[in-house]
């Protein structure tokens, strides 16, 4: 049931990292939620005094390393596993079993996920300011196809998903809510409530009924979902082994004949798609239709504009059908990180805000302090002749972009609109020493800076490679490096980058003052000299990132030992089990601690009588 979700195949047809990460972790962070709560069939015993706070230290450790490792590529676990917790308590409600046990797992969980946060503290820390974390966590990072009920219901969305035969598991997750017993039946209406809690908040999220709140995307919550339905699954072949045969034959029987054909149809959809194995996968990006935009890409930013499901990024929401984000060149897997290290995103959207409502002519100066040189507005995930759906964008987007005085349209692809800032300034560059007046004066004072007074504080040069080789053209091959550039006495050094104590930038070996504006730093040259513009973590970053490794090192051996310990729990409560599913094979006497060799004692044994020689013959006659 699980391999034959839809959801993975949708997350990888539709490029969203976090869905299939939430899809593949969530079964383990249940798993290690059940552990915890030691409800069976997770009873292990409960040791006491110093075992088990030893033990509940362990739980805590194990918990929190499997939550920092998953959350540091889909932040959104973290509160997914808060609400699984409060689900098991839910369910335990419903059920009237296992309140107290699934509290403790509640409680457990909190205390684990701020573990988790502590580990992940450099991150949350460079959060920028007025970026609400919550919108970085549950992040935007959509998948097509989840508009209706129906579709949620059976998680019918990508190339896997059917209009029948998605009710597979629900059919299997009927049988052991019917016909199950004790755990059985516990576990089963704790899955069923993960399960109607995420469809339910998934249903909100597509409606648009949670207004200002920023929720998961459905398709994140239907990967929680998905796991549910395959612990029924798993519940339904335990309830047919231990509780059908205790029922006289009637309704029960076809409550299992149609968790049998949900077993049946459930891999249906997946199998179809096997032949092919794509999933519906682009044979090519963006980038192979837009290679240039990675063009000097470590001195020019590019701007992506578009509907959240397509922007190649995570980005910030300026109005429900427009979301922006900045990178530099074109995104990797560094960008998918919701808080890379970018810092143009927040001041771009408040840029993308004023073109919108019509208050600038010159977009493309106000992008200018960013380092912005293309604004790409994207309208398919891929280029078109992937035969990719498209979004397409607002047309009052188009429009004001259009009629910018400073943005040149560039030929491309169908699946975006590329504008080319004329009024460019890069990363790093060298400016006129009255570059910050002007930059105060909006895009009245931009207009008035020359062109020619802007170069980048980086140069590339053509290098030849030593010692005299060639190539098979007879000609001395070169290399294309990067050097620092001089700057005069009457110019200044803008790095579009906010400092935090990371940026520095030298002039002759100098550390130059810089003064900080909300999109980067302006340092005076003084006299002049060969511009050095570098990362430099400061000491106490230095000491922090320490710490924070051996927090790792400790995180990870206590959860090791609680991991050791409980597969020895595990060991010995199944050859328990073993024994007293089998007396024979008991161990001798009433001590069960010497071992499955030894020989069964079977109850006091009574005295041999001793046999007699028999008679040699004519004995008695001689007498």
């Amino acid at each position: 049931v699980a391999a034959s979700s839809p959801l993975p195949a949708a997350a990888l047809s539709g490029g969203s990292w976090t869905v299939l990460v939430v899809w593949a972790s969530v079964p383990w962070i249940l798993a290690r939620l059940g552990r915890i709560s030691g409800i069976e069939p997770f009873t292990v015993g409960r040791p006491g005094g110093r075992r088990g706070a030893k033990r509940l230290r362990s739980q805590v450790a194990g918990l929190a390393l499997l939550l920092a490792v998953a959350a540091a590529a889909a932040p959104v676990l973290l509160p997914i596993s808060l609400g699984l917790a409060v689900a098991l308590v839910a369910g335990s409600l419903i059920s009237g079993s296992g309140v107290m046990a699934t509290l403790r797992t509640l409680g457990i969980t909190v205390v684990a996920s701020l573990w988790a946060g502590l580990l992940h503290a450099p991150w949350i820390a460079g959060l920028v300011d007025d970026r609400p974390p919550w919108s970085l966590l549950v992040g935007r990072d959509l998948v097509e196809g989840t508009d209706g009920l129906g579709a949620l219901l059976r998680a019918d969305l990508g190339p896997v998903g059917h209009v029948l035969l998605g009710w597979g598991p629900l059919a299997i997750a009927l049988v052991p809510l019917a016909l199950g017993r004790e755990w059985r039946l516990g576990w089963s209406i704790r899955a069923a409530v993960i399960w109607a809690a995420a469809v339910g908040v998934a249903w909100v999220e597509a409606r648009g009924w949670s207004g200002d709140v920023v929720l998961p995307d459905p398709a994140v919550l239907l990967a929680v979902a998905a796991p549910a339905a395959a612990m029924s699954a798993g519940l339904a072949v335990s309830t047919y082994e231990r509780d059908l045969r205790d029922y006289r034959f009637g309704w029960r029987q076809l409550v299992l004949v149609i968790g049998a054909a949900g077993v049946v149809v459930t891999p249906l959809p997946a199998l179809a798609t096997l032949p092919d194995g794509r999933f519906e996968v682009p044979v090519a990006d963006l980038a192979a239709s837009a290679g240039f935009l990675d063009d000097d890409s470590a001195v020019t930013r590019v701007m992506w504009v578009g509907q959240a499901e397509v922007l190649p990024m995570p980005g910030l929401r300026v109005r429900d059908d427009v979301h922006v984000a900045v990178s530099a060149g074109f995104p990797d897997l560094r960008d998918a990180w919701p808080a890379h290290d970018d810092q143009a995103t927040d001041p771009g959207r408040a840029a993308v805000g004023s073109l919108l409502t019509g208050s600038s002519a010159r977009f493309g100066e106000l992008l200018a302090p960013l380092g912005v040189r293309y604004v790409v507005v994207v309208e398919s995930a891929a280029p078109s002749f992937t035969e990719t759906p498209r979004l397409e964008a607002p047309a009052d987007l188009i429009d004001r972009l259009e009629q910018q005085l400073d943005l040149r349209l560039v030929p491309t692809d169908p699946a975006m609109t590329v504008f080319r800032n004329e009024a460019f300034v890069p990363v790093e560059a060298i400016v006129p020493s009255s570059f910050a007046d002007l930059v105060e004066a909006g895009p009245d004072g931009l207009t008035s800076i020359d062109p020619a007074t802007i170069r980048p504080a980086v140069v590339s040069v053509e290098v030849p490679v030593p010692d005299g080789e060639t190539g098979s053209d007879g000609e001395t091959e070169s290399t294309i490096d990067l050097v620092p550039a001089a700057v005069a006495a009457d110019e200044s050094v803008y790095v579009a980058r906010v400092p935090s104590g990371r940026f520095g930038v030298d002039i002759d070996g100098r550390t130059a003052q810089a003064e900080v504006y909300a999109s980067g730093q302006l340092a005076a040259a003084g006299d002049g000299g060969e511009v050095v513009i570098e990362r430099s973590d400061p000491g106490s970053r230095r000491i922090m990132l320490g710490v924070l490794a051996l927090v790792w090192l400790v995180t990870w051996w206590l959860a090791a030992r609680g991991w050791s310990a409980e597969g020895r729990a595990v060991t010995q409560r199944l050859l328990e089990q073993a024994e007293r599913a089998d007396p024979i094979a008991r161990t001798d006497g009433d001590d069960p601690d010497r071992g499955l060799t030894a020989s069964p004692r079977r109850g006091p044994r009574r005295p041999r009588r001793r046999r007699r020689a028999p008679e040699p013959a004519g004995a008695g006659a001689a007498e």
